[in-house]
């Protein structure tokens, strides 16, 4: 037998919940690749100036203490320290399994 779910169904607005939040996978990923962009450059200061941003910041990205910025803020300066960030969304379905990505082409 074949449920079938209607809009509205409190089932549906479960299964959406239950999902893994993708954000801080994300932002681990993000700061990553930004993590490894930023090493060669000769200090935090000299990152901090060409992210726009302050030192501390830079040495926050590099210790991994992500909770202090925003997914936006690691996209941003992933994009100022020369990456190409994309963006795309699939539909997954009700059951269509949580997926975050992001893939550094660096």
């Amino acid at each position: 037998m074949i449920a079938v779910l209607r809009v509205g169904d409190p089932r549906i607005a479960y299964a959406l919940m239950a999902r893994r939040d993708p954000i801080p996978e994300l932002k681990r990923a993000a700061a990553s690749a930004l993590a490894k962009r930023i090493r060669a450059w000769p200090s935090a200061y000299d990152a901090a100036v060409l992210l726009g941003t302050q030192r501390a910041r830079v040495v926050d990205i590099r210790s991994g203490r992500l909770d202090r910025f925003s997914l936006e803020t690691l996209l941003r300066y992933l994009v100022r320290a020369g990456a190409s960030v994309e963006l795309r969304v699939t539909d997954g379905g009700v059951r269509g399994a949580s997926r975050a990505q992001l893939v550094d082409g660096e």
